[in-house]
C-alpha cells in the first residue's frame, strides 16, 4: 500500500484539500474540502472516506451530500457512498458495477477448471475468476471489502484492459504511469443518474462552526434502473502473468489502424441483439498442437440462444487466417477446435466470435499467446 500512501499525500496538496476541523476536531464532526471539485466531505462520510484511502482510492468528490430516495449519497471518482435514512442503516459502498449493468454471464465450469491455476482465484457467488496482475492490486486494495465479487472476466473495453467488481472496476491502459488502477466508475455513475445542475455546481467549503447544511433531495428521485449490460466487452484470456503479454498488446492508434474492432450498441431488452461470450482452454500454449474456443450466447432477455450459427476468424497474423463454423446447443453453448500450426513465439492470436440467428447478431473477441 505504500504506492497509496504516497498517491494520497501528493493529491492532498495538488486538490488544494483543506481540513475544516483542525483545532475543534474534538468538538465538532471532520470535514473536507476539494478546491479542484468545489465539493465537502462532511462528518462519517469523511471518517469512511479517509479509512478507505482518502482520494488516491476514492477520487475527488464530484458532488457533496444528496439524498437519492431514501437513501444519502455522495458520489466520487472511483467510488460512491450511501447511507439508508431509515432505520439504523449502515454507511457503505454503492454497488456500481450492478447499478451500472456492467454483469456479464458466468463461465462455464469447462473454462473454469481450464484456467483453473495460482494465480487466480474463483469466485462461486459470482462465477468469476480475478487473475493476476489484477489479483495483486484487488487483494491489496482489500478485495471483497472495497470492490466486491467480481461481475465480469478480465476484458479488453476501448483500448483498455478492464474487469468489473460490485463496486468499482480495475483497469490498465498502454502509456499509463500506473499499470493498473482503480476505474473511473462513480464519474459513469453521475451520468446515468443524470443528476440537476444544482447538485454538481462548486460551493463553498463548509467549517463547523457552521450550522450542519442540509443535504439537498431530488424533488422526484428518478427510477433506478439497472443499464443493460454491455456486449462491446471483449474477454481478454491471454495470460496477464507474462509481461510480454501485455507488451504485445497494440496501442489503441496502431489497434485502430490495423484491427478496426467496431463497437457494438448496449445490448438490448429485445431479440434482435445477442450476448456473445468467449474464452480459450489454453490462453497460453506451445506451437503445435490444438486450441479449444469456447462461445456462449444469449439473447437480450439473458435466455440460452440454442442452433444460432457461430463463426470465428482466427487471425494469426495479418495475412494468415483461419474460419471455423459451428451451432449452440440447447445450452447456448459452442465448442470449436482448431490446430494451433507454428506460430512465433510471442506472438498474440485474435479470435473474431460472431453469433447469429435470424435477424439476431451479436458479436466479440478473445486472444490466446504462443510461447515455446
Amino acid at each position: 500500500m505504500r504506492w497509496l500512501r504516497i498517491c494520497l499525500c501528493a493529491a492532498l496538496l495538488a486538490c488544494g484539500w483543506a481540513s475544516a476541523a483542525q483545532a475543534e476536531e474534538d468538538v465538532a464532526p471532520a470535514a473536507l474540502y476539494c478546491a479542484e471539485t468545489g465539493h465537502n466531505i462532511r462528518g462519517e462520510f469523511a471518517d469512511y472516506y479517509q479509512a478507505l484511502g482518502g482520494e488516491a482510492v476514492v477520487g475527488r468528490p464530484l458532488t457533496d451530500e444528496f439524498i437519492h430516495g431514501q437513501v444519502l449519497v455522495q458520489i466520487f471518482e472511483r467510488l460512491g457512498f450511501e447511507r439508508p435514512l431509515a432505520g439504523d442503516g449502515a454507511l457503505g459502498l454503492i454497488p456500481l458495477g450492478l447499478k451500472l449493468g456492467r454483469q456479464t454471464p458466468p463461465l462455464p465450469a469447462s473454462a473454469i477448471a481450464a484456467l483453473a491455476g495460482p494465480n487466480q482465484r474463483h469466485f462461486p457467488e459470482t462465477g468469476h475468476l480475478v487473475m493476476e496482475p489484477f489479483l495483486a492490486l484487488y487483494e491489496e486494495l482489500g478485495g471483497e471489502a472495497l470492490l466486491g465479487q467480481p461481475i465480469t472476466e478480465i476484458a479488453v473495453e476501448e483500448g483498455r484492459i478492464v474487469q468489473y467488481y460490485e463496486y468499482g472496476s480495475l483497469e490498465w491502459a498502454q502509456g499509463d504511469p500506473e499499470p493498473i488502477r482503480l476505474g473511473r466508475l462513480g464519474e459513469a455513475y453521475l451520468r446515468h443518474l443524470n443528476l440537476p445542475a444544482s447538485l454538481l455546481k462548486p460551493v463553498n467549503p463548509w467549517a463547523p462552526a457552521e450550522p450542519s447544511p442540509t443535504p439537498a433531495a431530488l424533488v422526484a428521485a428518478p427510477p433506478e434502473t439497472t443499464l443493460p449490460a454491455l456486449v462491446e466487452m471483449r474477454p481478454f484470456t491471454a495470460a496477464l502473468t507474462s509481461p510480454l503479454a501485455i507488451d504485445l498488446l497494440p496501442a489503441p492508434e496502431a489497434e485502430k489502424a490495423q484491427q478496426p474492432t467496431p463497437k457494438l450498441p448496449l445490448l438490448s431488452q429485445s431479440s434482435d441483439a445477442l450476448a456473445v461470450s468467449a474464452a480459450v482452454r489454453y490462453p497460453v500454449t506451445g506451437q503445435g498442437g490444438s486450441q479449444t474456443v469456447y462461445v456462449q450466447v444469449r439473447d437480450g432477455r439473458g435466455e440460452r440462444v440454442s442452433q444460432a450459427r457461430v463463426e470465428v476468424v482466427v487471425r494469426f497474423s495479418a495475412d494468415q487466417t483461419r474460419r471455423l463454423e459451428g451451432q449452440t446447443g440447447p445450452t447456448g453453448r459452442a465448442a470449436l477446435t482448431f490446430e494451433i500450426g507454428n506460430p512465433a513465439p510471442g506472438a498474440v492470436v485474435i479470435l473474431d466470435v460472431a453469433a447469429r440467428k435470424g435477424a439476431a447478431r451479436g458479436a466479440t473477441q478473445t486472444l490466446f499467446t504462443s510461447w515455446r
